[in-house]
């Protein structure tokens, strides 16, 4: 019975030092290891930026192609003899008088024109059109927004101003009347860069050279 009762009390010695022996389970460690696993881990390539991102349209490298916008490369993807055309965003006007314009400043010919359906040429058809925009048949010169004005109240800058020459460079404009002399007045749109200097709205669109000349 004694050598039983030994027998016993060396079993529970050696299990009770297996027990302090045995080596905790670490919670940390795992942790370490899934932050170190989660590095190793390849992460999501960034998107390059695109054309689109940045509100513009892939175009040939045409200088009449991206008129009043700005031109940036390397966001149409690999395609070969384009560029991103970025409209709204041409540079203002350098301030120092009777100079050209930023390069990005495409001058248009403002020649008279007849309207779609219209018989009668007229100046205010040929600055619709050349500015990108149609006129239908009623004379009326369409705009990108779906929006519209009487053709020669765009060309005198009674409406659309805001799809003006001058507004595609950054400037205003404004339907001036001013006196001629012997009793005789004339009317026009004046184009207001943010220079402040000022010109008219044709002849500024003819050049992209706003002499600061003006009624």
């Amino acid at each position: 019975m004694k050598t039983s009762y030994r027998v016993l009390f060396v079993s529970a010695l050696f299990a009770s030092a297996c027990a302090v022996s045995a080596p905790e389970s670490d919670g940390n460690q795992q942790e370490v290891d899934s932050d170190e696993e989660a590095a190793r881990r390849p992460r999501p390539a960034v998107p390059a930026p695109t054309c689109a991102a940045r509100g513009g349209s892939c175009v040939g490298l045409s200088p009449s192609s991206c008129v009043g916008g700005t031109t940036v490369g390397g966001l149409c993807g690999s395609g070969v003899g384009v560029t991103c055309c970025i409209p709204g965003a041409a540079p203002r006007d350098s301030g120092t008088d009777a100079s050209p314009a930023p390069t990005s400043c495409v001058p248009v010919a403002t020649t008279s024109t007849s309207g779609a359906g219209v018989g009668v040429a007229a100046p205010w058809y040929g600055y619709c059109t050349s500015l990108g925009y149609t006129v239908d048949p009623a004379g009326n010169c369409k705009f990108p927004d779906r929006s519209s004005c009487e053709a020669s109240k765009f060309y005198y800058g009674e409406c659309g101003n805001a799809f003006s020459f001058c507004a595609k460079q950054g400037g205003s404009v404004a339907s001036r009347t001013w006196d001629t002399g012997a009793g005789w007045t004339a009317k026009g749109a004046i184009c207001t860069l943010s220079t402040g200097k000022t010109c008219v709205e044709q002849k500024y669109a003819q050049s992209c050279i706003c002499d600061g000349i003006a009624p």
